[in-house]
């Protein structure tokens, strides 16, 4: 362990069978909301809230193009 004294704090807010494929859902760890994503098996946490538009982004979908490209709205 270093001499510096930052801890990180580890928060279990889901298990992988409350976020489906293709789903999206709003979690809370301590004070910070994040929206968690499943998207073929691979799981994201993002700020829940929208670069552009400022809304949360857990309660939007997710969109797969034919390119394989995904978004969120």
């Amino acid at each position: 362990m270093s001499s510096d004294d930052t801890r990180l704090e580890w928060y279990r807010v889901a298990d992988t069978k409350d976020v489906p494929p293709g789903r999206v859902k709003t979690v809370t760890a301590g004070t910070h909301s994040m929206a968690l994503t499943n998207i073929d098996g691979d799981f994201t946490a993002m700020d829940n809230r929208c670069p552009h538009q400022g809304g949360p982004l857990g309660e939007g979908s997710v969109e797969i193009g034919a390119d394989g490209q995904c978004w969120m709205h």
